[in-house]
């Protein structure tokens, strides 16, 4: 999501050789921004605001950063079947544990690691509840109907976007590249 914001909002000319670097500087990932001081956290987004406003990744729930201004919200939803899998091979989960986990997670709703975060349904709601306007995108959907999510993420951000520049942020968002 955050490459195709990128795409959408700063890559105007369609330049091919933008790192991952531009795309964490102009929509950083929040959590390596924060800091923590007296059980608060304390971010300091106008150090990366710009005329387009701040666009932040973040795993976070509205709840757990409802202090920071926020007006808009692009809600990338995931089968929580699919988060749990992919989590496993992301923390390299040994096999002899993973039933284990399997257990947990159909009762939690989550895994150990994240205990002192909202459940997947907790998070979600947080969001949809937070009475923020917000655009909610199925992970599914972007894989098999990336053209018209892109379409209602340009819309929703009020960006003008044509079939080409869809075409070039599709063959642009490959791992590859």
């Amino acid at each position: 999501m955050r490459f195709i914001i990128y795409e959408l909002l700063y890559n105007n000319e369609n330049k091919d050789n933008i790192s991952s670097l531009s795309i964490k500087e102009k929509v950083p990932d929040l959590h390596r921004m924060l800091r923590i001081e007296n059980n608060k956290f304390i971010f300091d987004y106008k150090k990366i605001e710009s005329q387009k406003g701040i666009f932040l990744k973040t795993h976070f729930s509205y709840t757990q950063i409802k202090q920071f201004p926020i007006n808009k919200i692009i809600i990338v939803l995931r089968n929580p079947l699919d988060v749990f899998a992919s989590l496993i091979n992301y923390y390299d989960i040994e096999t002899n544990k993973i039933a284990e986990l399997v257990d947990f997670f159909c009762e939690n709703r989550t895994l150990p690691r994240f205990k002192n975060f909202p459940n997947w349904q907790d998070h979600l709601e947080s969001w949809t509840n937070s009475g923020l306007k917000y655009c909610l995108i199925k992970y599914a959907d972007l894989l098999g109907d990336f053209d018209n999510q892109i379409l209602r993420i340009s819309k929703f951000l009020s960006v003008k976007v044509d079939n080409k520049k869809i075409q070039i942020i599709k063959k642009k968002r490959l791992f590859k590249n």
